[in-house]
């Protein structure tokens, strides 16, 4: 194989952190039938039904530190910014050990819910747990791998957030088990497709973009900046010339 036709399949191949090989663009199984924290069966498609974008996140339950760090790591973000789930997102949880059951899943929403500890809307929160075969189809799709020999009781895997926009298409990837409320704020306002935050906080992103190596959005140079407002710069000029021009011709 020619070197440059394999530099090329590295460009293209998608990013890969620890136990996650990221699928952007690809949407998410929708089929997938879950069991929610009313022991009640709930296909994905059923969760993205509304126009909200969703932040997704794997969780093992019973993963003593790795997992709790994680949660208190996205909640001290989630507490940190106006959007509230239920309201302008949907926040998922979904576990990816199969012997974990409704029962579990509905304690920690209960815990969550507290340790949050602003306005639950209801509708807003969900964290579902599923067969063998679900969750394995699920998580391949979502580019997530386990390690194969972990401690007993626990399964080896990478602290995580995915956000979904509307239709359940993979938008975006986090990695905790910190989040700022920047990068929350950042890739809501990305997934939810002109439908989140103020315009202000839209021109904001539009000015900013998801760097992968280091794991955060940030604005683009100024040069880059530069290009994108000159333009703008030029036609307002011209529209304030020819204004101007029109009025003294009466």
């Amino acid at each position: 194989m020619p070197i440059w036709f394999s530099v090329l399949l590295m460009l293209l191949a998608p990013q890969a952190h620890g136990f996650v090989h990221e699928q952007i663009g690809r949407n998410v199984d929708l089929s997938s039938v879950f069991r929610n924290v009313e022991d009640k069966e709930v296909t994905f498609q059923q969760l993205v039904e509304s126009p909200q974008p969703i932040l997704l996140v794997p969780v093992q339950m019973g993963c003593a530190e790795h997992c709790r760090t994680h949660l208190r790591g996205l909640l001290d973000g989630l507490k940190r910014i106006r959007f509230v789930p239920g309201m302008h997102f949907k926040l998922i949880l979904v576990s990816f050990d199969p012997n974990e059951t409704p029962l579990q899943a509905a304690e920690l929403l209960r815990n969550l819910q507290r340790l949050y500890g602003r306005r639950y809307v209801p509708g807003g929160w969900d964290v579902l747990t599923g067969s063998v075969d679900v969750i394995q189809l699920f998580t391949t799709n979502l580019g997530l791998s386990f390690e194969l020999n972990p401690p007993p009781g626990q399964i080896g895997h990478t602290a995580v957030a995915v956000f979904l926009d509307s239709n359940g298409r993979i938008v975006r990837y986090l990695y905790g088990p910190r989040y700022t409320p920047t990068a929350i704020k950042a890739g809501l306002i990305e997934a939810g497709q002109d439908q989140m935050g103020s315009s202000y906080e839209r021109f904001i992103y539009s000015l900013s973009r998801y760097d992968a190596k280091e794991q955060r959005y940030k604005i683009l140079p100024i040069k880059t900046l530069a290009w994108i407002t000159l333009p703008l710069f030029v036609l307002w000029l011209t529209v304030f010339t020819v204004r101007d021009f029109l009025s003294r011709r009466r």
